[in-house]
């Protein structure tokens, strides 16, 4: 495989280019280009700078780019496992995480994915009964009158029928089918990569090629017949995902592989606190949107992470994978904050990782309860699954122990209420909330008392 044209992530880098290179890189993938001083035969030199991009395609000219990750490569991949295949640990341990200098950033995967598909094709693809209702020359299955009397008058050799067949052209296999055939189309892979998808396609020749808006990835029911399909499908809908740029790329031709690493470190991140969540027995909400204001103007928020615990919001958290040495920007604290208020939410964390990030700090905001903790998580080392977890356990932890406010007051025990009324009515004072939510409250407390 040729050397081509090598950039690294979030980095400038000046590179001879065509002027059909160029506005591909900039219009098409939206990368920085700026021309730069020098040329070579045909070529002007511009500086490239990726951005949050990793991977590798070709270019118009027929040169292939790669784009090199700032952390080890054998982390995105543990990061691309962990974040998209739940059951992760058996094919990504430290010791089988392997790069070689000469693949593409996504060829340990697509061996994986090689892997998988042999051993399901060498015990058989998985079949199921599929409906056709057809005109036929002989009756098979249930001859339908009404649609035969509409389709076929004046047609005495034929027979409208409906009849179940069972074969391998079904949504499961037509997915992996579809999947090989992507990949074979984004080369250049290894000889022995190459070899193999080959190999496995050959093993779909009776199942149809369907275009990928077709698919219907996640809505599949997996049982004992199928249950080795599910991390197949996963890693076909990430092959799948990467393969494919947005809507703006209108007319320009895009053959490769790109993933976005800020996308990568919210699934990274968000995985870390659903795992640990749910061994915390914490409500771990991703992604969810919520109004931001009410009024005549619908606002809406959706933060990365939104944990909860009874009902009550006890931390909002917002992933972050961009340089902020000399700490967070203002954006990203303007943007905690205004979640942290519209959710009533005390607690808030900007989690960035180690690489990008001085060391952590806790911001109070003036004239307010709301608190913006920052968190690095460590990304770079092989341990870094089980570095995120025993971050976010640290973290939920904590804010579990946390009295924070809930859309109904401060959280304390009933018993702390009963006892102690006094107490309530002092802190309704520093409060959001008025005396009289407190005093209900309290009254409340004393009568389970």
């Amino acid at each position: 495989m040729g050397t081509g044209i090598e950039l690294l992530e979030q980095s400038e880098r000046v590179v001879p280019l065509l002027p059909e290179d160029a506005e591909f890189l900039s219009k098409a993938l939206k990368f920085v280009v700026i021309p730069s001083s020098g040329s070579a035969a045909d070529q002007t030199f511009f500086s490239v700078n990726p951005e949050q991009w990793v991977g590798h395609f070709t270019l118009p000219s027929g040169s292939i780019v790669r784009i090199t990750p700032k952390i080890p490569t054998a982390t995105v991949l543990r990061m691309l496992a962990y974040a998209f295949l739940r059951w992760h640990e058996p094919f990504l341990r430290p010791e089988e995480v392997e790069y070689e200098t000469d693949s593409l950033l996504f060829e340990p995967l697509v061996r994986l994915f090689n892997e998988l598909v042999t051993a399901r094709t060498r015990k058989g693809l998985v079949q199921d009964y599929v409906r056709h209702e057809e005109n036929l020359t002989v009756v098979r299955g249930k001859f339908i009158f009404r649609e035969h009397i509409q389709k076929n008058a004046g047609y005495p050799n034929r027979a409208f029928c409906r009849f179940f067949e069972n074969t391998v052209d079904v949504p499961d296999n037509q997915i992996i089918c579809r999947t090989l055939r992507v990949l074979l189309s984004n080369s250049p892979w290894t000889r022995r990569t190459e070899h193999d998808l080959i190999a496995n396609l050959h093993q779909f020749e009776a199942v149809s090629d369907v275009y990928p808006r077709s698919l219907h990835l996640g809505v599949h029911h997996y049982h004992r017949l199928n249950e080795d399909y599910a991390v197949i499908h996963q890693l076909c809908a990430l092959f799948l995902a990467s393969s494919s740029i947005s809507e703006s790329v209108g007319s320009f031709p895009f053959k490769g592989f790109l993933l976005d690493m800020n996308k990568l470190f919210e699934k990274f991140v968000e995985q870390a606190f659903v795992t640990v969540g749910k061994r915390l027995r914490l409500d771990i909400r991703a992604q969810k949107q919520e109004l931001l204001a009410d009024g005549d103007f619908v606002a809406t928020i959706q933060p990365d992470i939104i944990v909860s615990s009874f009902g009550t919001i006890k931390a909002i958290v917002d992933a972050k994978y961009k340089r902020d040495a000399v700490g967070p920007q203002n954006s990203d604290i303007f943007q905690v904050v205004a979640y942290g208020t519209a959710l009533r939410c005390l607690n808030t964390y900007l989690v960035y990782p180690e690489t990008e990030l001085a060391p952590e700090g806790t911001m109070q905001v003036r004239n307010s309860q709301i608190v913006v903790n920052t968190k690095r998580f460590a990304v770079s080392g092989a341990d870094c699954v089980e570095a995120a977890e025993e971050c976010v356990r640290i973290v939920l932890q904590k804010v579990a122990r946390t009295e924070t406010v809930s859309p109904v007051g401060t959280v304390r025990t009933w018993g702390d209420y009963g006892r102690d009324s006094s107490r309530a009515a002092s802190l309704s004072d520093s409060s959001l909330f008025s005396t009289k939510a407190f005093t209900e409250i309290s009254d409340c407390g004393s009568k389970l008392r």
